[in-house]
């Protein structure tokens, strides 16, 4: 192992093989999903907030990293991600509702994101669509409405901003407050879709949880605690189940339609 390159990142090695990766940016989903990985590797730790194992599912090889939510910080892990062979990513992570006629325990599965970020416009060039992948993003939908169709799922676009709680940012997604067809603010999905033109034959999809409310001024405290540990309760709960909707869609043959 002396020889092996090791990703600054994620904190894998350069010679443990995958070709897919579903990231999380929750540590108790990461905690509770790795052991779904059959002979799975050590697990590793990257740059602060980043941990990562390598393992079976299916004959696939496949690795879990858990990632925090931030356009560079998504940007940096997919890229190492890509580099190391995989080629199908899922993410998923939390968001807030911008549409009012979602509820408060809705799902989104982004067909796309309109970037308001900072890093997304120097990934793709500016004004193309950020869109999922095509094939995989069928084989999550379809996946999970048949699966899963007690759940409230939604497809449409999100918008991915540099932070969903700062009220210095909260301007950025006002002006689509409301508009049809856009569903969801948060901060992983538009970089994650760029870098698709970065490397053309990478598929990626991203799936949100969209169990709060978008503000113009996020309480820098949530109260009261005990409601907050239930949303926190039900938003890992939820993820879980996702993660094993994007576990069967990385190692699904065809295109899942």
């Amino acid at each position: 192992m002396a020889s092996a390159g090791v990703g600054v990142v994620t904190g894998l090695y350069s010679t443990q093989s995958f070709d897919s990766a579903i990231v999380v940016d929750n540590r108790r989903v990461f905690d509770s999903v790795k052991k779904s990985l059959e002979e799975a590797s050590t697990e590793r730790e990257g740059l602060p907030g980043f941990r990562s194992i390598v393992g079976s599912y299916r004959n696939s090889r496949i690795a879990l990293v858990q990632a925090p939510p931030y356009p560079q910080a998504v940007a940096e892990a997919v890229s190492e991600l890509y580099v190391m062979g995989a080629r199908k990513i899922v993410m998923i992570g939390r968001g807030y509702r911008l549409s009012r006629r979602l509820s408060p325990e809705s799902i989104v599965i982004a067909l796309g994101a309109i970037p308001r970020d900072s890093i997304s416009g120097r990934i793709a060039p500016r004004g193309v669509p950020l869109l999922a992948s095509n094939s995989l993003y069928n084989r999550v939908r379809n996946l999970a409405s048949l699966r899963f169709p007690d759940l409230e799922w939604f497809q449409g676009l999100t918008v991915t901003v540099d932070s969903s709680r700062l009220k210095w940012v909260s301007k950025t997604a006002e002006d689509l407050v409301g508009l049809r067809g856009v569903l969801a603010v948060e901060s992983f999905v538009a970089p994650l879709y760029a870098l698709q033109y970065e490397y053309s034959n990478l598929e990626a999809v991203a799936i949100v949880t969209a169990f709060r409310q978008y503000s113009r001024v996020t309480p820098p405290i949530e109260s009261p605690a005990d409601s907050y540990s239930r949303l926190i309760d039900r938003e890992s709960k939820v993820e879980g189940i996702l993660y094993t909707v994007a576990l069967e869609a990385v190692t699904m043959t065809g295109e899942g339609r």
